[in-house]
């Protein structure tokens, strides 16, 4: 990007590894959203350019095929989201399970919000981008280190 920083480019430093939470996505391909234009500068600006590398886990990507299965999409979202440039989708394994399974027990998050803070922490990831407020005020209280960016703080009111 030239020309001024945007407010993303301001809150997420350049070469952090940025984890998504499934609302994101959903903002990302969606136009109705509030923060969609924030989410697709993310993706397809920071991510895609180059700047960030973005971790979603696989579990996300399930939770927006639900609705993309019911208006017949599935197939194509799910390779929309498989070719985003810049972002890496992570399966859920035994050690993600275990992350998830511990950060649920002290938050008692859903078992799907405590896995997109358990693939953080297993790919390193510095930064949750998430538009959930109850995720971006869970996750400082078991992973201290990671920041979080609630885009809906960040859209003009």
């Amino acid at each position: 990007m030239t020309g001024p920083r945007s407010v993303l480019e301001s809150v997420i430093p350049k070469g952090a590894r940025v984890s998504l939470d499934t609302s994101i996505l959903i903002a990302h391909l969606s136009a109705e959203e509030r923060v969609s234009p924030l989410a697709r500068e993310l993706v397809e600006d920071l991510m895609g350019g180059g700047r960030n590398e973005g971790v979603v886990s696989a579990v996300s990507v399930g939770e927006i095929l639900v609705r993309a299965t019911r208006d017949g999409s599935a197939r194509s979202v799910a390779f929309e989201v498989m070719d985003l440039p810049g972002l890496t989708i992570r399966s859920v394994d035994l050690l993600v399970a275990a992350e998830a399974a511990r950060v649920r027990g002290l938050t008692g998050l859903s078992l799907p919000d405590a896995i997109v803070i358990a693939t953080g922490v297993l790919t390193s990831s510095s930064i949750l981008v998430t538009n959930d407020r109850r995720l971006a005020v869970a996750a400082p209280q078991v992973v201290p280190e990671m920041q979080v960016c609630l885009l809906s703080d960040l859209v003009a009111a």
